[in-house]
């Protein structure tokens, strides 16, 4: 993928956290939780001296909206959705890692987001990977604008 000049910088590891718990309802797991040791030695995770975080995006409504099945936060659609008694809060890490999606976050110095690694039951999601790009710095590609789609999503 062919990076523009971008005049953004990569967001630190505490500003990429900050933003999975509060605006995507993620679980952060230790790293030295027994549940997410088999996920750290699949094959195609490079890197694993540099994960620096581990987090699961399982809450449905987050979901339909990183997958673009809801268009924005602020739709009535997703308020009804966040609203649902369907909606359950996991607290069992097991549970919430067998039905969420996985991201391990990476960093080359502790302090700056350099990479990251999606698992887990939601692999494809492909607005998470533009929200990816903006937390690298890079949100604005030849191929796409992912700074304009995260904004349209309400999450920026």
């Amino acid at each position: 993928m062919n990076k523009l000049n971008n005049k953004y910088p990569a967001w630190t590891n505490a500003e990429v956290r900050g933003f999975l718990l509060n605006k995507l309802h993620s679980v952060e797991i230790p790293l030295n939780h027994s549940s997410l040791q088999e996920y750290l030695y699949y094959d195609d995770i490079s890197d694993r001296d540099r994960i620096c975080g581990a987090f699961v995006i399982y809450y449905k409504p987050i979901i339909e909206l990183l997958q673009g099945k809801i268009k924005s936060i602020s739709s009535m659609e997703y308020k009804m959705a966040i609203e649902s008694p369907k909606n359950k809060i996991l607290r069992d890490i097991d549970s919430i890692l067998d039905v969420g999606a996985l991201i391990l976050l990476k960093s080359k110095d502790n302090h700056v987001l350099s990479d990251y690694y999606i698992g887990g039951a939601y692999t494809d999601i492909p607005k998470i990977q533009y929200l990816f790009d903006v937390f690298l710095g890079w949100p604005r590609t030849e191929e796409k604008n992912s700074f304009d789609i995260v904004r349209s999503m309400g999450l920026l």
